[in-house]
């Protein structure tokens, strides 16, 4: 398919991340003269980076539902016209990018993220798609039957169709500054931006006694409430939890990042946040299994008495919170106080101050709304000759290949959505 014009090129693609290399692919034997613009100087800087260098490249479970944005059906929409299984075999047939499977979570079969950056770097030199790297895009201006970019270096560039690909705002080292909003605003106005926020981002604590936890990892059951009440649960998540120098982290707690800053803008504070050491047992069975131990190690400190239950510095914080002796014999302890050891282990709390902010998120909650946006094509309402995709967007999604999904399956909508311009304009004119 080729569409002679007098502009430098029929598409150019603003970013080089996954959803821009997506997109740049599934147009490279499409359309003739196709480019891809980025600021850094390789493709896929942030992509090598996703999951700890891993690269949860998707899930085989996805549901929609687990995505959030402003439109639902826009993105039940998008999953139904570009499945889990479309963009898989796209990199199997296409990229040859073979992938394993485990639990739902689909990787490289290398379980390395530079596979899949090197497979899309080396499909568009084959495809010989010109790469303006090291260019950082300031504008995007309407022309007459397209648009004009520009860059931080002067450099101008004519095309029929854009594809603003830049990212949100997450790991802005790599490139994915927010710069992607400053381009598309004045096209769709900032009443379309909801404010974007840092998700699967640990959380920070102004405990002076969670430091000394420091390092510590326990399978836990995670709940934020909005006060100290057993019914105000905003949210519940289930896993690995690891206590740092600034507060708490894992998967189960970056999960629940996104809503505990939605939390804090609206109330003007954070949630709390309560762990529960033992969600197999009620807090019934954890009062008796202290007694027991009371009961078989009679000369024994509190802490060495529970040291084979829990961590002995979590039992030591928890002392001191009460204002209990570690060194008193368990045998001392009175029945009331064991019932407040049990709670705290069911019910461990930890104050929320803040979080580790975009340099650590993974990826962006909030972005361009989607209505702005064609469900069917990815183009802006208010422009027929610029196409959204990936991170930049109004969807995010949790741990597990969801977000990458989301970059792939935008990103071939997108592409399509060009496609279906060209295959139009090319109609019009028999």
């Amino acid at each position: 398919m080729i569409l002679m014009s007098n502009f430098d090129y029929d598409c150019i693609i603003i970013g080089g991340g996954a959803s821009g290399l997506m997109c740049g692919s599934y147009l490279a034997k499409k359309i003739s003269r196709l480019a891809i613009i980025d600021s850094n100087s390789r493709l896929g800087k942030k992509l090598s980076l996703t999951g700890n260098g891993r690269c949860n490249m998707s899930n085989s479970n996805i549901e929609t539902s687990n995505y959030s944005s402003d439109d639902s059906s826009f993105v039940d929409s998008a999953f139904s016209q570009v499945d889990v299984n479309e963009s898989l075999s796209f990199f199997e047939s296409k990229l040859s990018v073979l992938t394993s499977s485990k639990d739902y979570l689909v990787y490289p079969y290398t379980y390395k993220a530079e596979t899949v950056v090197e497979a899309f770097r080396e499909y568009i030199k084959d495809n010989s798609i010109e790469l303006l790297l090291g260019r950082s895009v300031v504008a995007i201006n309407p022309i007459d039957g397209g648009a004009r970019v520009t860059c931080s270096s002067k450099e101008t560039y004519t095309s029929r169709y854009v594809v603003v690909a830049t990212g949100g705002m997450s790991y802005p080292k790599t490139g994915s500054d927010g710069s992607g909003y400053k381009l598309v605003l004045p096209f769709v106005g900032t009443e379309n931006l909801e404010n974007p926020m840092p998700a699967l981002v640990q959380l920070l604590s102004n405990d002076k006694n969670i430091k000394s936890l420091s390092g510590i990892r326990s399978q836990v059951k995670v709940s934020i409430r909005g006060s100290k009440s057993i019914n105000d649960v905003i949210a519940v998540e289930k896993g690995e939890i690891l206590f740092t120098d600034y507060g708490i982290s894992g998967i189960c707690i970056m999960q629940l990042s996104s809503l505990c800053l939605s939390y804090a803008k609206r109330n003007k504070n954070y949630p709390i946040v309560y762990i529960d050491f033992f969600d197999s047992y009620s807090l019934e069975d954890v009062v008796h299994m202290i007694l027991r131990r009371q009961e078989s190690f009679p000369n024994r400190s509190i802490v060495g008495a529970l040291s084979g239950m829990i961590n002995s510095k979590i039992v030591e914080v928890i002392l001191k919170r009460h204002n209990l002796d570690g060194r008193v014999l368990i045998s001392y302890l009175q029945r009331n106080k064991v019932e407040t050891i049990a709670m705290e282990l069911k019910s461990f709390s930890v104050n929320i101050s803040g979080t580790m902010g975009f340099d650590f998120a993974q990826v962006t909650h909030g972005g361009i709304k989607l209505n702005s946006l064609s469900h069917l094509t990815m183009r802006l309402k208010s422009n027929k000759h610029i196409f959204l995709c990936g991170e930049i967007l109004n969807v995010d999604g949790p741990c597990g290949g969801y977000n990458l999904q989301w970059a792939w399956t935008s990103g071939i909508l997108a592409a399509k959505g060009v496609i279906k311009s060209i295959e139009g304009e090319e109609t019009n004119e028999v």
